[in-house]
């Protein structure tokens, strides 16, 4: 099986993005672009070696973070079920919100740094759970404020803890 990538399958990327098929961030059509360069003869890999490892590392931290976000709420899902219908009925604000928090942060442009240090986190989305419920604010834009608010925390510690180091 060849693994390489060929300009038509990143012109089927390319297309799919302008079709609404696939979602691709404004990084991975930079990337995808100077593939296509270096693919056509148009520029050197050396040019932009640096720049693709970089935004390549970005890119799979940011979809690391993504699969830690899902499997953190998929096995909160998991554990709720174990439990009697009155308590998944009191439990449905915490999925609700839960859920929102993953979906948020999924879809946050958030610093490499910030990446990096949530995926060190254990238990994201009920410490970011947890701070929202002192918050106590309705569901929306708010909540988006909270979850920055808890990455500039999150952020702090580790730059404490660092410093201690």
């Amino acid at each position: 099986m060849n693994k390489d990538i060929s300009i038509q399958d990143l012109n089927n990327l390319l297309k799919a993005n302008k079709e609404g098929k696939i979602d691709l961030s404004n990084k991975e059509i930079e990337i995808i672009e100077i593939i296509e360069k270096i693919k056509n003869g148009d520029t050197s890999v050396e040019q932009y070696k640096s720049i693709l490892k970089h935004d390549i590392k970005i890119l799979n931290n940011n979809n690391k973070l993504d699969k830690k976000l899902d499997a953190e709420f998929t096995d909160f899902c998991k554990e709720i079920k174990n439990k009697s219908a009155e308590e998944i009925f009191n439990s449905a604000y915490e999925i609700t919100v839960k859920e929102e928090l993953k979906d948020r942060l999924k879809n946050m442009e958030l610093y490499p740094l910030e990446v990096n240090i949530l995926l060190q986190q254990e238990n994201i989305l009920n410490e970011f759970y947890h701070d929202w419920l002192n918050v106590d604010t309705p569901l929306g834009e708010v909540l988006e404020n909270s979850i920055e608010e808890s990455i500039a925390m999150v952020t702090r510690y580790h730059k404490s803890n660092q410093k201690e180091r």
